[in-house]
């Protein structure tokens, strides 16, 4: 026997599915999940390098390397990566902003080998002495969003504390090893067969979910997208619906979302998709990997139903999901006899990325911008709440096969007409809204403060179970 043989371990199941899906992918680089941090201050880039060298070497993730065995793709946990953090200084361009984020959106659509390339890049880009971004990307099996949070903040806290000659707390981060344990248990438990029949029996009737666009499901090909601000007054009139409604204001932007489709499509039958956390206990929500998962939510919407009872429905549904949000949607499709088919589990998805990112670095403070979150196979509604006291912002992605920039525009324009009307006028019958003028149309977009642009080819997400 070879003793240096590395002892391989298979997959988890949320890995899994992502290396299925790239056996079929047209574009592995879809599965590239980024973002960068804005630090608004002066970095010492050798302390930021040692700071991030500490905190690969605690990510056992990081460590992962790949190969084939004999049951198919398999992972192994490796040495700690030597891979030196990327410092690019573009202080001297005519454009120093435009000239990084160039350099982010190519870094980004480079196709990642797994047996061979590192699954995750890092950059320290200077756009001033004292601004700079910090990129990170991550091959999307072996990081969610959630993971790459935990990263963040743990480099922040480490960084802080070296530039204030401090010793850093120890790290929070759990066993890799742990996780993957726990999630092989799980699969053979009765915890799964529980789960199981949940899905099997709330899907027995093998329901076609409705969508925004005509005709048959396409693969992801790139990204068409729309970020809008909304008056930070918004937020104040969710929570207050949701408090109502006995929610969260999470659930009142799922509902509005269902209530929209419901108009759009005229279909009672409403299945959105709810990306979750998938991590059960405090021990599982700190390991930094990949976990996430999408499943269906299903709702049923009447035109004389009320808005807050469509929000009670909503919560109530949500809660269900996160009861059994451990079993993976690809095990649904499985069970329904939808693998290798292209029926669709779920319509348009909603994703309320909460985390904290209330992030400083040495009291510098940050602003956080996502580049991909991955594959986006049809629209969905990303809503990003950075800290307690930051408003919020919405993002609008959808496949680029099926929507095009006006369909998007149409699409976000429709959505804010229904969720102003939800807030303001909760008791109202959903079926009574008519759908906005184009001149209205135009009106509110440019009220919301709009920004659009469609973004080249390149690339699940995450929900804080306590604000779903």
């Amino acid at each position: 026997m070879d003793d240096a043989r590395p002892f391989l371990q298979p997959l988890s199941a949320a890995q899994l599915g992502i290396w299925l899906a790239l056996e079929i992918a047209e574009d592995t680089a879809n599965y590239n999940i980024a973002e960068y941090i804005e630090i608004h201050g002066p970095i010492d880039s050798g302390l930021f390098e040692r700071a991030l060298d500490q905190v690969i070497s605690e990510s056992q993730t990081l460590h992962l390397r790949f190969e084939t065995g004999d049951g198919g793709l398999a992972q192994f946990i490796g040495p700690i990566p030597h891979r030196s953090l990327v410092k690019i200084d573009f202080s001297a361009a005519p454009d120093p902003r435009a000239a990084a984020e160039s350099w982010m959106r190519s870094e980004l659509s480079r196709p990642i080998e797994l047996k061979r390339d590192p699954a995750f890049c890092y950059a320290l880009l200077c756009l001033e002495s004292d601004h700079y971004l910090w990129y990170q990307r991550y091959h999307h099996i072996i990081q969610d969003g959630y993971g790459a949070a935990l990263i963040a903040q743990r480099l922040a806290g480490v960084y802080s504390a070296l530039a204030e000659e401090r010793r850093p707390e120890d790290s929070p981060f759990g066993s890799l090893g742990a996780l993957l344990s726990a999630d092989a248990s799980y699969r053979v438990s009765d915890d799964f067969r529980r789960d199981q029949a949940y899905w099997t029996a709330r899907f027995a009737d093998r329901p076609e979910p409705v969508t925004l666009v005509e005709g048959p499901p396409a693969a992801a090909c790139g990204i068409v997208r729309r970020t809008l601000h909304p008056p930070d007054s918004v937020l104040d009139e969710l929570r207050s619906v949701a408090r109502s409604a006995g929610a969260t204001w999470p659930q009142v932007i799922i509902a509005a979302m269902a209530a929209y489709t419901h108009l759009f499509t005229a279909s009672d039958n409403i299945i959105l998709g709810l990306p979750v956390l998938a991590r059960i206990g405090g021990a599982a929500r700190r390991v930094p990997a990949m976990m996430s998962n999408v499943l269906p939510l299903r709702l049923h919407v009447r035109p004389d139903m009320t808005f807050r009872d469509l929000v009670k429905q909503a919560a109530g549904e949500a809660r269900h999901v996160l009861r059994h949000q451990r079993y993976r949607s690809e095990a649904l499709r499985r069970d329904l006899q939808w693998a290798g088919t292209q029926r669709r589990l779920y319509g348009p998805s909603v994703n309320i990325m909460a985390f904290d990112y209330e992030l400083r670095f040495a009291g510098h403070p940050t602003t956080t911008h996502n580049l991909e979150n991955g594959p986006i196979e049809d629209l969905s509604l990303f809503v990003y709440q950075r800290s307690e006291t930051a408003g919020l912002r919405f993002e609008f992605k959808a496949n680029a096969a099926l929507y095009t920039d006006q369909d998007l525009t149409d699409h976000c324009a429709r959505f804010l007409q229904v969720l102003s009307a939800m807030v303001s006028s909760p008791e109202a019958p959903v079926g009574r809204l008519d759908l906005l003028s184009p001149e209205e149309r135009r009106q509110l977009l440019i009220d919301w403060n709009d920004t659009a642009h469609p973004v080249p080819p390149a690339t699940v997400p995450a929900l804080f179970e306590a604000q779903v």
